[in-house]
């Protein structure tokens, strides 16, 4: 039974002779970086809550004292007496950036200060994200899947219903007055699950993807064509947005509920200029069909997706079919 105690203003610095301590079972209080646990992970540990080797920068821990209680050996990196780092500005970002101590090196007193050629040749402190919790959710949900057995096992097709019950949370807070944001962090859980999952591509791939649809469908966010202040109407984005698809207009989901499904149907048939009376009375005013085995739900979803189907086919002909 094991503490290692490292320092808290230089979270990446390790005890070398605890190190091979790291490569087995892990747990650790909750104010250690998801940086610092994942390293640890790199170098072949995993985090087991009740293992026996425990990681704090908290001394104080209730957990940590428990240990101490019961004497158990601490590792420290040794670094209490090392002067707290001087912030230097970042020019980049107009912030400040805090240096941090690397495993093995010597408090920065203690560093010899660079010549004038070294310093001609230094290169200059990197910009910091102007997203850094993005960053981190994106490292936090790498660091789920390597170190959680129930997040490891899960697929694009397991984890379907977890993303079905967190959109409709999110209808029924923007409905309701609930709590939106939480809301929407419980939805980014999902896809950061499911770019996480993915072979072929990460989340910075998706938001890549978000980029070149809008480069497509809204080129005036990009080109400089519509000034600060100006606003594109209504229409000119419809036409934009159509001609920036350059695929026909996909289905909806056949997943949707029965009357959004039908609300779609009746929305492109308006689009294309077919009066209510064109629409099947089923679609536009559906009713419950207790006296049919599938009932309303599967009976309104089958005639929208019917509908919709000679919808584009009404579609692919042209104006002139429609107009017949």
């Amino acid at each position: 039974m094991t503490v290692i105690k490292l320092d808290g203003r230089f979270p990446t610095a390790i005890p070398l002779e605890a190190a091979n301590l790291l490569t087995g079972e892990v747990s650790y209080t909750e104010e250690v970086p998801i940086r610092v646990r994942w390293a640890i992970a790199d170098a072949g540990g995993h985090s087991v809550s009740t293992a026996e080797v425990l990681v704090t920068t908290d001394m104080d821990n209730d957990e940590v004292l428990d240990r101490l209680d019961r004497g158990e050996k601490v590792y420290s990196v040794g670094l209490d007496d090392a002067p707290t780092p001087t912030p230097v500005p970042d020019a980049a970002a107009g912030t400040e950036v805090t240096p941090e101590a690397t495993p093995g090196s010597a408090p920065e007193s203690e560093q010899a200060e660079p010549t004038q050629s070294e310093s001609a040749q230094a290169e200059p402190v990197p910009a910091r994200s102007r997203l850094p919790h993005v960053e981190e959710a994106v490292d936090v949900m790498a660091a789920a899947r390597s170190m959680g057995e129930w997040e490891a096992k899960q697929t694009h097709q397991s984890l379907l219903p977890y993303l079905i019950e967190e959109t409709y949370e999110f209808v029924d807070a923007v409905n309701e007055g609930g709590d939106i944001r939480s809301e929407l962090s419980d939805l980014l859980l999902q896809i950061l699950f499911h770019a996480e999952i993915a072979e072929d591509f990460d989340f910075d791939g998706v938001a890549a993807g978000f980029v070149l649809k809008m480069r497509a469908r809204q080129p005036y966010l990009f080109d400089g064509s519509v000034q600060e202040g100006q606003m594109v109407s209504e229409a000119e984005q419809e036409k934009l947005w159509n001609a920036g698809r350059r695929t026909p207009r996909s289905q909806p989901s056949e997943q949707l509920p029965a009357l959004a499904l039908a609300e779609q149907a009746i929305s492109r048939a308006r689009a294309l200029g077919l009066s209510d009376a064109e629409i099947p009375v089923e679609i536009l005013v559906p009713t419950p069909g207790l006296e049919t085995t599938s009932g309303a739900e599967e009976r309104t979803r089958k005639a929208a997706r019917a509908f919709l189907a000679q919808l584009d086919a009404l579609a692919q002909q042209g104006p002139e079919s429609v107009s017949e």
